[in-house]
């Protein structure tokens, strides 16, 4: 920053350029008649006047005044003529009759054309201050501008200075992005100066001129300078956003942000910065940079429009129609090394004008077909700021409104907010469309949870069919036998026995289901009461001793134990740890051979744990995490795998109802442990 703040301020007189000094003929010089003020233009139209106060409280609201200084027009009334065949010289504009001349005190425009403008006006010597003035001329899109001055009243030579878009020589007196000239101190007895100016180009042909005190002009710069810091800053963060999200989510309206923004290299070039920064190595960069960003500036805008008003997805034909007038409109840079610059914006305002209907009507035909919300149609309209300060200030360079420094920057912003808009707009549907996408994420796994819990249930269902058809093949069987076949006490006995073994088969089966059903309530009620863990362990293991080859050993914290009630007692819901431990014998009892089963309860301060062990051939590693999930049957080599996959599902739901838990110990090929903790005093896991 210090930098360019060191750039920026004027150099002492002596460092000026030397000027070069052409002799002509001056004729007697008339009373300075183009010197009174417009009286015409202070009579004008009410709205012109209201629109001047606009824009004046836009510019000083925006833009700091800097103290001495005088511009051309407001505070140097001029004279002017428009050279149509760009071929007079100087002595020949002087000797034009007052008749061919025009006088105004706002700058004057000629649009695009080849003529010469050719002005004149004096300088006071009261503007000076009694030091050397600092004439700024511009604006920089100007091909070439000459200015000539002399102390007034005299016949003495014109000292000349020139600059220009295409000056092949040092533009101004000073290094910096506007041409600057040093004009020297009139002498004590000089009124001021008499100056001349000549300009002319390929592109909009407009002149500014203002006449700073070194004072007035290091404050200028200086704050122009914090401005246009800011300004660009702010630019390249805007865009840098954009055009990471483009790289990243390749969307084209992301794109389309990305080739609007390069509008502020636009700007870059209407301010002179690049002349200025890379003159030296691309001296005529900024002066093509000028022409082909202006008609890229409307291209794009047509199509990050249609973007964001998705007309794409909404009105397909207009959205083609739409491109195609952006791709017309970007292949008219082609005539720029033509030299038909002005013909290429004559035929841009024209297709943009229609390309603006177009946006002005289906906006509000797709809000009422309900295709696009209120919020997106207002935001749609945002592009019609930039683009009414982009006609207003078209209008200016064609001369057709009076030309304001207001209106460029009021366009200015324009541009920077219409672009952060956008960019808000962008990202918030960037975020909206996460947002969708992870909802549909979530509701495909939903479903397809879904689609594997009709699954399980169908498969659940053929298994119950399966695991009661059992049971009551047994019974049916047996009932049977006890009817037609002439039995002992003791055949009669074994009867009995095989109906009671599938009749708690079924109770099992039953309960199982029926647990599975409570457990999965969000609002489950335990029945707690004071529960004798051992006697109830000793009910299940007396439940299936009954008929087993299977040596069920029980001990309590490692040692045998005789039938004493009341040695570990705990508040629980009798029942549902009955089916708890019910399920996890019964597991042991089919993964293992004929042999011992041991099941030890061990106390602990605050804890109970029951461990049961089998000597089974274990559960396979690829297994072990998923032998508690519902439906889950585990196969063992060699065996028929019985069962409805709820047993360990069920007694781990129960335990975590409890407070308690149910893991599987690391086993091994030799047999597996199941041990249930749950708390010896009353307390619940809050279920999720």
């Amino acid at each position: 920053m210090a930098k360019i703040l060191s750039r920026t301020l004027p150099p002492k007189p002596c460092a000026a350029r030397p000027a070069r000094v052409t002799k002509v003929a001056h004729p007697p010089q008339p009373e300075h008649r183009y010197m009174q003020p417009n009286r015409a233009w202070h009579t004008s139209a009410p709205w012109r006047i209201m629109a001047q106060l606009v824009l004046l409280a836009a510019a000083l609201g925006i833009w700091p005044a800097a103290k001495a200084q005088m511009h051309l027009g407001p505070n140097l009334p001029f004279a002017w003529h428009e050279d149509t065949t760009a071929a007079i010289h100087l002595d020949e504009f002087l000797a034009l009759p007052e008749s061919a001349l025009q006088r105004s005190q706002v700058p004057v425009s000629l649009g695009y054309t080849a003529s010469a403008l050719w002005l004149k006006t004096f300088l006071p010597a009261s503007a000076f201050e009694g030091k050397d003035g600092w004439l700024t001329v511009g604006p920089n899109f100007i091909n070439d501008i000459a200015v000539y001055f002399r102390p007034a009243g005299s016949d003495g030579a014109w000292t000349r200075k020139s600059a220009g878009d295409l000056w092949p020589g040092k533009r101004g007196d000073i290094d910096y992005r506007f041409a600057v000239f040093n004009i020297p101190a009139p002498a004590p007895d000089s009124p001021g100066y008499d100056v001349v100016f000549r300009a002319e180009s390929d592109s909009a042909l407009l002149l500014k001129a203002t006449l700073w005190t070194p004072a007035g002009l290091s404050e200028h710069t200086a704050k122009s300078t914090g401005f246009w810091s800011f300004y660009f800053g702010l630019a390249a963060i805007s865009f840098g956003l954009a055009l990471l999200l483009a790289i990243f989510i390749r969307k084209p309206f992301l794109w389309s942000i990305c080739l609007f923004s390069l509008t502020y290299m636009l700007v870059a070039c209407i301010e002179g910065f690049i002349n200025w920064l890379l003159g030296d190595y691309a001296p005529n960069l900024q002066h093509y940079l000028t022409s082909v960003l202006n008609l890229m500036a409307f291209s794009s805008l047509l199509w990050m429009w249609a973007e964001m008003l998705e007309f794409r997805q909404h009105a397909p034909r207009v959205y083609r129609f739409v491109l195609g007038a952006a791709v017309l409109i970007a292949l008219l840079t082609l005539l720029i090394p033509l030299g038909q610059y002005a013909l290429a914006v004559k035929m841009q305002t024209l297709i943009f004008g229609v390309g603006v209907a177009t946006f002005l009507v289906w906006p509000l035909v797709l809000y009422f077909q309900k295709k696009i919300s209120l919020g997106l149609l207002l935001l749609g309209m945002s592009p019609l700021v930039y683009f009414a300060t982009g006609i207003m200030a078209q209008l200016s360079l064609y001369g057709l409104i009076p030309y304001y420094d207001a209106i460029y920057v009021v366009w200015q912003y324009a541009l920077m907010l219409n672009i952060l808009t956008v960019l808000g707009l962008a990202v918030h549907r960037v975020q909206t469309q996460n947002r969708q996408t992870r909802e549909k994420r979530l509701l495909a796994r939903e479903l397809q949870l879904e689609r594997e819990a009709n699954v399980h249930q169908r498969q659940f269902i053929g298994m119950v069919a399966h695991e009661f058809r059992t049971p009551l093949a047994i019974i049916s069987s047996a009932l049977q036998n006890l009817r037609l076949t002439p039995i002992n006490d003791a055949q009669r006995e074994i009867r009995y026995d095989k109906i009671q073994r599938a009749t708690d088969r079924l109770v099992q089966l039953t309960d199982n289901c029926l647990a599975d059903s409570r457990l999965s309530s969000a609002n489950l009620y335990l029945d707690r009461q004071s529960t004798d863990l051992v006697g109830l362990t000793r009910s299940v293991i007396d439940l299936f001793n009954t008929a087993s080859e299977h040596h069920i050993k029980l001990t309590i914290n490692g040692k045998p134990t005789l039938r004493v009630p009341g040695l570990v007692v705990l508040s629980a819901d009798a029942a549902l740890l009955r089916i708890a431990l019910s399920n996890l014998l019964d597991n042991a009892l089919k993964h293992t051979d004929p042999g011992p089963i041991n099941i030890d309860i061990s106390t602990f301060a605050d804890t109970v744990a029951v461990s049961i062990t089998d000597t089974g051939p274990g559960i396979p590693a690829e297994y072990a995490e998923r032998i508690f999930e519902r439906y889950q049957r585990v196969e063992s080599p060699g065996r028929r795998t019985n069962g409805t996959g709820l047993g360990l599902h069920v007694a781990q739901e129960i335990a975590t109802a409890h407070g308690g838990t149910l893991v599987l110990k690391p086993n091994h090929p030799q047999g597996c442990q199941f041990i249930l903790t749950l708390p010896a005093k009353s307390s619940a896991k809050k279920r999720q």
